[in-house]
């Protein structure tokens, strides 16, 4: 008797196959553990994960308390570190992780001037779009820095559109939280 795709899928360690096209949605890739279409599982799973956010949010709080030696064990590993990387990557191609870090380090410290923040949120974006734009031209980093600083120790600014600019991330380091008149 001659096994299936799925069963020959399953049997090479692999995690895909290509399978009859689903009745839903016509895809042919399907996961080799249950055969479950790919693109309805995808969709199935984020729809379930926002009508359900407080239930997963509690479900990951329990998780990390219940293992929480399992977890320190596996963030040593080499697998962890490539997983970090691997998702770092991602969200730096998206052009998400500067603009999240820079943000959350703005909110932590009540740097936000709320006057403008559409306007704000706008130019900021766009910023760090540049500073990657002129990475990969350039082949030299770049990043988005406050003209006068956020924590400063004789003058500290705001959060504004007004208050950015696209400098050599060598200089951003060299001039650190300092204001030049």
């Amino acid at each position: 008797m001659r096994a299936g795709p799925r069963a020959a899928a399953k049997a090479k360690g692999e995690r895909f196959f290509v399978g009859k096209p689903c009745a839903r949605c016509s895809g042919e890739k399907r996961y080799a553990v249950n055969g479950d279409c790919v693109s309805c599982s995808v969709s199935k799973n984020k729809k379930w994960m926002t009508e359900n956010k407080a239930a997963r949010k509690q479900y990951e709080k329990q998780y990390k308390t219940d293992n929480a030696e399992r977890i320190k064990e596996w963030q040593k590993t080499e697998q962890c570190k490539a997983v970090r990387k691997r998702v770092s990557q991602k969200s730096v191609a998206k052009g998400k992780s500067s603009w999240v870090a820079m943000m959350g380090r703005i909110r932590a410290w009540n740097r936000i001037a709320r006057w403008d923040d559409e306007l704000t949120d706008f130019a900021c974006r766009e910023a760090h779009e540049l500073a990657r734009m002129r990475d990969r031209c350039t082949g030299v980093k770049w990043s988005v820095d406050h003209i006068v600083p956020l924590k400063g120790k004789r003058v500290s600014g705001l959060h504004t559109w007004n208050n950015l600019q696209v400098i050599l991330l060598q200089n951003n380091r060299l001039k650190s939280a300092k204001f030049e008149v």
